[in-house]
C-alpha cells in the first residue's frame, strides 16, 4: 500500500483590507481543479474556539486599547487560538491535503511589532514568538507564506468599505481604526518579507488595484503546483 504524501501549509498574509480571504478562496478552487485535496484554516477563529473569542474581545478593547495592550500578552491569545486548531491542521497534513490559512503566526509578527519602536525589542519579540508557537505549542510551521503587498492607502480605502463586522458588531476593530498602527504594521511587513523570506505578491499596477483574478494568477506562479 502506497504511503500518503504529506500535505503542505500555505499562509496568506497582508494588512487589513488586502484581500486575503478572497485569494485563499480562489487558490483553493484552482487547487481542487488540479485534483488536490485542500482544507481552509481561518484565524482568529471567532465563534469557534475559546481563544478565538478572546481575541475578538481584545480587538473590541475589552482588555484596554488594543493598540496599547502588551504585545506579548496579546500574542498569547492568537497563539493559543492557533494551538486549538493544531490537531485539525496536523490531521489535514497527514491526509496529504494542501492547507490554506488566512493569517497565521506571521500576523502577530508584523502587527504586534507595530507597538515597538526599538529594533532590538522587535528582534527579541520575534524570537520569542517563534519559540512560543512552533516549539512550546508545537503548531505546524508553514511551507510557504504569501504576503499580498497592496499599497497602504488602497488597503485603508478597502477597510473603510467593510462597514459592519458580523462578529465585532460595532464597525471596524481597534487595530483597523488606527491609521498610524496600520501604517507601522505595513512598514514592519515590508522588512519581514525579506528577513523571513515570505513571497511578496504585487497587487496593483501604476497605483491602480488589480483584479482578484490577476492577483490570483501571480499567486499561482508562486505556489507552482
Amino acid at each position: 500500500m502506497s504511503k500518503v504524501k504529506k500535505g503542505k501549509l500555505i499562509v496568506f498574509e497582508g494588512v487589513d483590507g488586502s484581500g486575503k480571504a478572497t485569494q485563499a478562496d480562489l487558490l483553493i478552487k484552482r487547487l481542487k481543479k488540479q485534483g488536490h485535496k485542500t482544507a481552509l484554516a481561518d484565524f482568529p477563529q471567532y465563534g469557534q474556539t475559546f481563544f478565538g473569542d478572546m481575541t475578538g474581545l481584545y480587538l473590541r478593547g475589552a482588555y484596554g486599547e488594543a493598540t496599547k495592550v502588551n504585545p506579548y500578552l496579546a500574542s498569547l491569545l492568537y497563539a493559543l487560538d492557533r494551538w486549538q486548531a493544531r490537531s485539525k491542521i496536523e490531521k489535514w497534513l497527514k491526509e496529504g491535503r494542501i492547507v490554506i490559512s488566512n493569517r497565521y503566526t506571521s500576523s502577530s509578527a508584523f502587527h504586534q511589532t507595530a507597538k515597538m519602536s526599538k529594533t532590538n525589542d522587535k528582534k527579541a519579540y520575534l524570537k520569542w514568538l517563534s519559540e512560543l508557537e512552533y516549539i512550546e505549542l508545537g503548531i505546524p510551521q508553514p511551507d510557504l507564506t504569501i504576503f499580498l503587498n497592496m499599497p497602504f492607502e488602497v488597503c485603508q480605502k478597502l477597510v473603510r468599505k467593510k462597514g459592519q463586522r458580523d462578529y465585532i458588531g460595532t464597525g471596524i476593530d481597534q487595530h483597523e481604526r488606527s491609521k498610524t498602527y496600520q501604517k507601522q504594521s505595513w512598514l514592519n511587513a515590508q522588512k519581514l518579507i525579506k528577513e523571513l523570506k515570505w513571497k511578496s505578491i504585487t497587487c496593483s499596477t501604476k497605483g491602480n488595484l488589480d483584479t482578484p483574478e490577476v492577483i490570483a494568477a501571480r499567486v499561482w506562479r508562486v505556489v507552482n503546483f
